[in-house]
């Protein structure tokens, strides 16, 4: 358990760590992507749970209830059906299975919406308030985080940044992958603390890093005559 001096604000990658709940809950939180909830059907979840839930927890980040949120007004019918089905589901769960679902703490949310750096980035802020708190919370819990997205600039944004620690798994790599492991592998690589002078340097590289990666991502996945958005994204 994170220790804070409450006569001082803590740092706030402890204030991250410390929001985990219960905190001598010692399992892995999954950072499920916006995307990964409005393409998979809900049933996937009961089998995640089966699998993983004396390992790990889901921790359903405020940008993604958001994004969510935002999707059930959307045109294209199909998504905004999903949408609405997956905030009823979040709901009931949150009723249901409080055990194995946990929603992120909106004051700490909140700390990363309103960095600079991600409320600069325009399109990328969603990613970048995910990232940054699942950097910082593995900076205090090393391997306390795991992403799962279908969103390529953001895996590659992991893949890019060895030092902090995230392990990042698409949906098909979470459910089907035979090395798929909650847990990072004994012995692996020593973990490498960014000073703090470097944060804010590397935050802004990371924003113009995933501007670049979503154009690149944008121009190769545009749609062939009659490719639905499904069809592209497999």
């Amino acid at each position: 358990m994170v220790s804070m001096n409450l006569n001082k604000p803590a740092p706030l990658e402890q204030q991250a760590a410390a929001s985990l709940q219960p905190p001598d809950d010692t399992r892995v939180r999954l950072l499920i992507d916006t995307n990964v909830y409005l393409h998979v059907p809900l049933e996937t979840w009961e089998q995640v749970e089966r699998l993983h839930k004396d390992k790990a927890k889901i921790m359903i980040p405020h940008v993604v209830f958001e994004e969510v949120d935002r999707k059930r007004s959307s045109p294209q019918t199909e998504l905004a059906s999903q949408a609405r089905r997956v905030m009823h589901f979040f709901l009931q769960q949150a009723k249901a299975k409080a055990g194995f679902w946990e929603l992120q703490d909106r004051v700490v949310d909140n700390a990363y919406r309103n960095k600079p750096e991600v409320y600069q980035s325009d399109k990328r802020s969603c990613d970048l308030r995910m990232l940054l708190f699942a950097r910082d919370v593995n900076s205090v819990r090393d391997g306390a985080i795991v992403i799962v997205t279908n969103d390529q600039p953001m895996k590659m944004e992991c893949d890019m940044n060895p030092q902090w620690g995230l392990r990042c798994f698409s949906a098909r790599e979470m459910l089907y992958d035979s090395e798929f492991s909650i847990r990072p592998p004994a012995g692996g690589a020593a973990r490498v603390r960014v000073p703090e002078e470097r944060r804010s340097a590397e935050e802004r590289n990371l924003a113009c890093l995933g501007a670049v990666a979503g154009m690149s991502m944008s121009t190769s996945s545009r749609a062939a005559p009659g490719q639905t958005a499904e069809e592209r994204r497999r």
